[in-house]
């Protein structure tokens, strides 16, 4: 009797132990990159997500703009048709023109974003847009800067989430890597 317990307790605990995570993770967003610019009504957050499927595996660009960063996120929460997931999130893109206090409260918002990788870089851009949108390398754009980054001559770039953020606050002056688009190739300026 105990041999019959034991083999029914196995046979249960393999088919309790299926890949369910894996449906959950085909029906969400895996964000990749954030990107934060001026729009014509406040702040404008873009999200470049890879979205799997059992087919295929698509990139998208998400956005929501509002008055503040969490109008913004609110509104672009609401045109998401899946969870987004930040865990591969590796990069923060920061359109040229943003102000101090808007970095200050990108910053702050994105180290209060539980969901966020704090291991991001922070890049910025003439237009997050475009290079969002631009062909990738990769699967990713997010992935092609994270690339580009680690594979530069120029070792001082970092993650710095909160490098940038501590300076910010400090009032210092920061450098950021530049990242720019030249005949669809992304370059590191």
């Amino acid at each position: 009797m105990k041999k019959l317990c034991i083999v029914f307790l196995a046979l249960a605990l393999i088919f309790c132990s299926g890949c369910n995570g894996y449906k959950e993770i085909e029906r969400g967003y895996f964000v990749t990159a954030v990107g934060f610019k001026i729009g014509d009504n406040g702040i404008k957050i873009l999200l470049e997500a890879l979205s799997p499927s059992a087919d295929e595996q698509k990139r998208c660009v998400l956005s929501g703009e509002g008055k503040d960063l969490s109008d913004a996120y609110r509104e672009l929460q609401k045109s998401l048709v899946k969870k987004p997931y930040f865990e591969h999130c590796g990069v923060i893109i920061l359109e040229n023109g943003l102000i101090q206090s808007d970095i200050l409260n990108i910053l702050n918002f994105c180290a209060e974003t539980t969901a966020l990788n704090i291991g991001v870089y922070l890049v910025e851009t003439k237009n997050v847009t475009e290079i969002l949108k631009t062909p990738s390398l990769s699967d990713s754009v997010g992935y092609d800067i994270i690339s580009l980054i680690k594979n530069s001559k120029d070792k001082s770039y970092s993650n710095k989430l909160y490098q940038i953020k501590r300076q910010t606050e400090e009032h210092k002056i920061y450098d950021l890597p530049l990242i720019s688009l030249e005949n669809e190739r992304l370059i590191l300026e």
